[in-house]
């Protein structure tokens, strides 16, 4: 056993954290919700599923940003030597930030321009990028590289949170770009993504 291994494998270490985001992804469909006894006819569905559509759009946005951190978690747990107490100890951290995600996206769901929501979302985004850079120093070591690439997600949400008291509507279009970059990478076969990249 090398040496701060705490005899926990790469699979089991793997497999809790996708169970967590699995989870995580599930509750945030919880909020999308009609009730019945308004939906009386043709008039009253559009007119409900209007009222949902900043729900809705709230939860593709968080959706797709956890699939990013599931990807790029992946990558990142292919490249683990072994585990830690300090690789345990992030890995936590990262995952506490993530499960805090549908807080901030009920939130957004119900008031999409909210200076609260928004910089709720954005400090959470950037609470989550700290933590999962911090991993990847950890799991890469000297092989970790200072590129533009490590910081982008973390620049994104911390330019998010500042013009969400400026411009709210930009932020909330900075905080879209975030998986919708990342996702862009996936059409790169092989490559290892991430919101903090190597």
């Amino acid at each position: 056993m090398s040496s701060g291994d705490v005899g926990v494998s790469k699979a089991r270490l793997e497999a809790f954290s996708d169970g967590v985001l699995a989870i995580v992804i599930t509750i945030l469909v919880f909020d999308i919700k009609i009730d019945p006894k308004l939906l009386q006819n043709s008039e009253s569905y559009a007119i409900e599923f209007q009222k949902l559509l900043p729900r809705l759009v709230s939860y593709a946005l968080s959706f797709a940003t956890i699939i990013v951190w599931w990807i790029s978690h992946h990558f990142l747990i292919n490249k683990l030597k072994h585990v830690d107490s300090r690789v345990l100890f992030v890995n936590s951290m990262f995952l506490m930030f993530v499960c805090l995600i549908p807080f901030p996206t009920t939130l957004l769901g119900n008031d999409p321009l909210g200076i609260w929501p928004l910089s709720a979302y954005g400090i959470l985004g950037i609470m989550c990028s700290l933590t999962f850079l911090l991993l990847r120093k950890l799991v890469y070591h000297s092989n970790f590289t200072k590129s533009l690439d490590n910081y982008l997600g973390l620049g994104l949400y911390s330019l998010g949170y500042i013009f969400t008291f400026i411009a709210p509507g930009m932020a909330f279009i900075l905080f879209l770009l975030v998986p919708v970059v990342y996702a862009l990478k996936l059409l790169r076969p092989f490559k290892d993504i991430s919101l903090s990249a190597r």
